[in-house]
């Protein structure tokens, strides 16, 4: 939700000179589009990700009703942020990363997205890194994997966090980008139903499993639809498996 002490003139003449600095960002209808639905924030805690993203970064948003720090604080009750984090598909402006940074006393966050249009900080322990994450980088055994809504992203890391053996938490988008790929519908709708997410398992049983008999760890699943995402939120706990 957007802050009520700014009126809706300010909001949207911060948007509007927030998209004309970064032309580069945005089309012509996307910029029309954002512009039209500046005050969406008015009724929603969740609206678009570009004018999520855009509300957050401008401190426009609550933040106790604020759908980013939302999802850090679901990570920061459930796992211990003093260690390399890395976010995966962290959108065009850094935000959950941006907030556990700050709440960081050790360790580093390194925010992955190609369509990055800010990157350079100044917060010494926040990388902002411009490219895909594609698998080959180097990361820390115990490094905490994290990703709000990473689209097309969710199953390369998924495949690595299997892999690996890593600590995670995904915000799941509506998109199910991938899935055709290795599930037919039965299974998305057995997923939707269920604790368990079979990508992750098949992946855990085909990288790792066979190779060393490690047990998988048990996926568990949180909601958002407060802050008006119906999408499960997904990680892993201690518990395993089998």
């Amino acid at each position: 939700m957007l802050r009520t002490d700014l009126s809706d003139e300010v909001i949207t003449s911060r948007i509007i000179e927030f998209l004309e600095q970064h032309p580069e960002g945005y089309d012509k209808d996307t910029k029309e589009a954002l512009i039209k639905s500046a005050l969406w924030g008015r009724r929603t805690s969740s609206t678009v990700s570009e004018l999520d993203e855009i509300y957050n970064y401008l401190h426009l948003d609550q933040k106790d009703n604020n759908i980013y720090q939302a999802f850090a604080d679901m990570i920061t009750s459930r796992f211990d942020i003093n260690r390399p984090i890395y976010e995966i598909g962290g959108g065009q402006l850094p935000t959950v990363g941006k907030i556990l940074s700050l709440k960081q006393n050790q360790g580093t966050v390194t925010i992955y997205d190609p369509k990055l249009l800010i990157t350079k900080t100044d917060i010494p322990n926040l990388k902002l890194v411009r490219k895909e994450f594609t698998g080959n980088e180097i990361v820390e055994s115990n490094a905490l994997m994290i990703g709000y809504k990473p689209c097309d992203a969710t199953i390369p890391i998924m495949k690595y966090i299997a892999k690996n053996d890593l600590d995670f938490m995904i915000a799941l988008c509506d998109c199910a980008h991938g899935f055709p790929e290795i599930m037919d519908e039965d299974d998305i709708n057995l997923w939707y139903q269920s604790c368990e997410w079979p990508v992750y398992s098949k992946y855990a049983e085909e990288e790792r499993v066979k190779e060393s008999g490690q047990e998988i760890r048990r996926i568990k699943r949180l909601s958002m639809e407060k802050y008006g995402n119906y999408c499960p939120v997904i990680y892993n706990s201690t518990e395993t498996k089998y």
